[in-house]
């Protein structure tokens, strides 16, 4: 139950995360303000820590913590996916 929880939270954090791409995408030629470069690097930060995280799920078991990591890993990524939210709603509005 734990490991499908998890590739849940990692399949909606990559959603997410591809939405805010699109959307940096579609607003480049504005992208020029401060406050739409500061999103665009605290995403690009929490994109490294999605992937950290989705690498020590695929590699719970050679790692030996098991449960606790993917329950972790779900949390981590729950957290990150509302933050890439409210990126996106910031960028949009």
């Amino acid at each position: 139950m734990i490991l499908q929880l998890f590739w849940v939270t990692a399949t909606v954090e990559i959603v997410v995360a591809i939405v805010f791409a699109l959307k940096v995408r579609q607003k480049s030629v504005v992208l020029g303000s401060p406050v739409q470069v500061s999103l665009a690097e605290g995403q690009r930060k929490d994109d490294w820590l999605a992937c950290v995280v989705i690498w020590a799920g695929i590699f719970h078991d050679d790692i030996g913590l098991g449960m606790p990591l993917l329950l972790f890993g779900c949390v981590v990524l729950a957290w990150l996916a509302r933050r890439t939210a409210q990126r996106v709603r910031q960028l949009v509005h």
